[in-house]
């Protein structure tokens, strides 16, 4: 027998279905079986002079190795079929140290769970990529180092129980955006215009833009001014392209299943990777719009051909690359087009909806671009000109995939407007108040800035929610009190870390790292011995422990281990409590509603006190 190990479990089932059990057996690794330890200085698990991690295996997936263990010994050779990226990568490696190298293994890598896509992955086996394990390492490392030493000075200083490279510097972003909000102060202007017939209507320059008055009064001036008709003195026609959109990648999808579906990153995350387990569409966690599969384009194009016309099909675009786009993986598509939404089983109906984006996107990243024809009427009035616009499709393109528009003819030329038929009116204008992020244009953000990756995008404001830094409601993302003195502290002492600048290079350093251009030993050491300095100093300069507090003594013992019992403070209310002193050994406490020595407290003398550490 030989044994496939992918990640999750919800994956097996499928995989299974292309294999005999007798040939291969498919199980699961439940995700990541080994994490760093929390042994050595600062609990970190790394020994900050080498930089040589301390790997454990992880609480409550005991069994889950016993299994592989038991199901190892009975394999031939053993096919690590992780996600295709360097998390996987690292789970993978995990997986083998545990194990042992008395087995024969095999990586196999595929971009979709369909039987053509495994198979071919089964039969063109590779070897675990050091490059790849390496980045995760360093990237694991460098945030346990960040996370731990970060989140222990923030908690000195009052400025929350957690800080760390990405979900701090995604904080600073959301809270200058709320430092613009309260600082904005709004313009404002007016404009003439009206609408006839479904045409704008405005009072243009001479270039043909629209005129600003500064003043109501300039405005009302200029209208004194018109007599009763305007005259028609030319008609100017322009072809607009309308570009199609690319394919899906992470932080796109997600941007639009919040603005189109309203749903949460963390909800449309979810019902991604339920789509990519069950084999409907390609590994989602890329930042890629590139589509490689020639059988694929192939099937694409031959739909698109019998659904409009062959002129529909405009062929692949050329995919898009930033400074920090890794492209390892295809753009999210379907694995075969010829799935719609409405055939699909067993699905939510959040599943169908993101399902239905996907298909729709991707059949319109392959047809033809749109062609609008805007129309512009110029009209005189003594020296002010008048601009009619209007706007017909002449080609819907790409547009038919959600039938959103209808071609039209161009109206015919009123040769003369009058002012009782328009009625142009002056119109207050202000300057749009800026907005809270919401969970597309957060996302939107974090890419640009090169804050995080696909595979974290999902995460990063749930846990900032956890902690207590934001919340979220109809005005968008919020950032607590709790925020503000987190981000003012890191600003104070850490500014490099929340700068956006900063993160985006340890981004390119960890993707130099994959890519075998920079040692990670090198890379990892360099950073440290930055970052420790800077430690050192910031820990100089915090405000020293409050010194120790008395614990008032009872005149009786506990019950349950007979040391002194003592009163303690709740720190949430204040409120008086008693409790055992060998605390946190024993557990034991009274109310103090079952307590009659709490009027005699402030009688206790001070030799009946125990010290208490702050």
């Amino acid at each position: 027998m030989n044994l496939l190990i992918v990640e999750s479990p919800s994956k097996v089932k499928t995989i299974q279905s292309f294999f005999d059990k007798e040939q291969i057996l498919v199980t699961s690794s439940v995700g990541h079986i080994r994490d760093l330890s929390i042994k050595g200085q600062g609990n970190i698990g790394v020994d900050l002079k080498t930089m040589l991690p301390d790997y454990v295996n992880l609480k409550g997936k005991r069994k889950v190795i016993e299994s592989l263990q038991d199901l190892a010994s009975q394999s031939t050779k053993i096919y690590l079929a992780m996600d295709p990226d360097r998390e996987g990568e690292s789970i993978a490696w995990h997986i083998k140290e545990v194990l042992g190298d008395k087995y024969k293994y095999e990586r196999v890598v595929f971009n979709e769970i369909t039987k053509e896509a495994v198979t071919f992955a089964v039969d063109n086996p590779t070897t675990l990529d050091d490059k790849l394990i390496g980045a995760q390492e360093s990237r694991r490392i460098l945030d346990r180092i960040v996370g731990f030493k970060l989140s222990s000075l923030a908690r000195k200083s009052n400025a929350g129980h957690s800080a760390g490279r990405v979900k701090s510097a995604a904080l600073k972003l959301i809270i200058d955006q709320e430092k613009i909000i309260k600082d904005f102060i709004p313009e404002y202007w007016y404009s003439l215009s009206s609408s006839l017939e479904g045409k704008d209507i405005s009072v243009v320059d001479k270039y043909n833009k629209k005129v600003i008055f500064e003043t109501k009064e300039d405005a009302t001036d200029i209208l004194k001014t018109l007599g009763k008709e305007f005259k028609h003195s030319e008609r100017v026609e322009q072809d607009v392209p309308v570009k199609r959109p690319r394919p899906f990648e992470m932080s796109s999808l997600l941007q639009q299943a919040y603005l189109q579906l309203k749903l949460s990153n963390k909800a449309a995350t979810y019902a991604l990777q339920k789509l990519y387990e069950n084999g409907l569409i390609t590994y989602p966690r890329t930042d890629s719009t590139r589509i490689s599969s020639a059988n694929f384009i192939d099937e694409i194009k031959s739909l698109i051909e019998t659904k409009y016309n062959k002129d529909a099909f405009a062929g692949l675009q050329s995919s898009t690359t930033g400074k920090t786009t890794q492209n390892a993986h295809e753009a999210i598509r379907p694995t075969s087009i010829l799935q719609q939404a409405d055939s699909l089983k067993n699905l939510t109906p959040t599943q169908i909806n993101i399902y239905k984006l996907i298909w729709e996107r991707t059949m319109m990243s392959f047809m033809s671009d749109g062609k609008d024809l805007i129309i512009k009427d110029l009209y005189k009035n003594k020296d002010i000109n008048l601009m009619s616009k209007s706007k017909i499709t002449i080609h819907n393109g790409f547009r038919d995939v959600k039938s959103e528009t209808s071609t039209g003819t161009p109206s015919k030329i009123v040769s003369v407007l009058k002012i009782s038929d328009v009625g142009i009116i002056e119109t207050q204008h202000k300057s749009q108040n800026p907005k809270r992020y919401n969970q597309s244009s957060i996302i939107k953000k974090l890419k640009t800035s090169a804050i995080g990756r696909p595979s974290t995008y999902g995460g990063i404001i749930d846990g900032l929610k956890k902690f207590g830094f934001v919340e979220i409601d109809k005005t968008g993302i919020l950032p607590t009190e709790l925020a503000f003195k987190s981000i003012e502290f890191l600003e104070q002492n850490f500014l490099e870390i929340v700068e956006t600048g900063f993160t985006q290079e340890l981004e390119l350093s960890l993707d130099q790292i994959a890519n075998g251009k920079l040692p990670k030993k090198d890379f990892l050491l360099n950073f440290y011995d930055w970052f420790e300095k800077k430690l050192e100093v910031v820990s100089k300069s915090l405000p020293k422990s409050k010194p120790k507090t008395a614990l008032v003594k009872l005149e009786r013992p506990c019950p349950t281990c007979k040391s002194d019992l003592v009163w303690r403070t709740n720190s949430k209310d204040q409120s008086k409590f008693v409790a055992c002193s060998a605390f946190p050994k024993c557990r034991y406490t009274e109310s103090t509603e079952t307590t009659k020595e709490l009027d005699l407290l402030s009688q206790i003398t001070p030799q009946t006190t125990l010290q208490q550490e702050t």
